[in-house]
């Protein structure tokens, strides 16, 4: 006996095709990779370069097929990092520098600590009485050579008591000795007088700083290097003083 068979139509199935990962899912693997890397196994911050390779490996595997990444953009972002990791090495070195020169200042500002230096300053001490035996001292510093420097000492009301005078001064810090007594001769009282320094004529005056003379008395550290603790006089940078007396 013959049995017509008859065969159903079987429906076809066929596998979805392959899609494109979208920008969305591109940025989004690219954040993720990113959180991921911004801190290693143990929750410290991770090495910048090593962040950015984890990102870029991401992005490409995350790319679009039929738009990948330009061998242009890829060379151009490792040129960045590769500035980035110069620019902190750079940054290290020059902390490391900073340090050291802190160190190496303050060892030669403990060579000051006891001595009298020069800083800038319009005033000079007067100590010892009538009969003293030192006189005071006191400096000023020129831009350019002057033909003549005239030096005045000045009381509490800014009247001028004693003049002092050079002539043919160099460039560079001077230092002067005034003995204490006035223009007539006479012997003035101790005390703190002011000091007003001129240079050149009166044609042609010449820019000129006074410098006041001081005892260091400690060396101080601090965040922009070491600093020198002046006898009641508060402090000034090493680069300040301008002679050693």
């Amino acid at each position: 006996m013959n049995l017509n068979q008859t065969n159903a139509a079987v429906p076809l199935i066929r596998p979805p095709a392959a899609q494109a990962p979208s920008a969305a899912s591109a940025a989004s693997a690219a954040t993720a990779a990113s959180a991921g890397a911004a801190t290693d196994a143990k929750g410290a911050p991770e090495d910048p370069s090593e962040r950015f390779l984890k990102l870029l490996v991401a992005q490409m595997r995350n790319q679009d097929p039929m738009n990948p990444l330009d061998n242009a953009q890829v060379t151009s972002q490792m040129a960045q990092i590769s500035t980035v990791q110069g620019v902190e090495k750079l940054n290290v070195s020059m902390q490391k520098w900073m340090t050291q020169s802190s160190a190496v200042q303050q060892l030669e500002g403990a060579a000051l600590i006891g001595k009298r230096v020069l800083v800038p300053g319009d005033s000079i001490d007067l100590a010892g009485g009538p009969e003293r035996a030192a006189a005071a001292r006191g400096g000023f510093s020129l831009d350019a050579a002057a033909a003549n420097v005239k030096v005045e000492v000045l009381d509490a009301a800014g009247n001028t008591v004693a003049t002092l005078s050079q002539k043919g001064v160099l460039s560079g810090s001077h230092s002067f000795e005034w003995d204490g007594r006035d223009d007539a001769g006479k012997a003035l009282p101790d005390g703190r007088y002011g000091l007003r320094v001129t240079a050149g004529d009166a044609a042609s005056m010449q820019p000129v700083q006074a410098l006041r003379a001081v005892a260091v008395s400690a060396v101080l550290s601090s965040s922009d290097g070491a600093r020198l603790e002046l006898s009641g006089a508060g402090q000034v940078a090493v680069s300040d003083v301008k002679a050693i007396l």
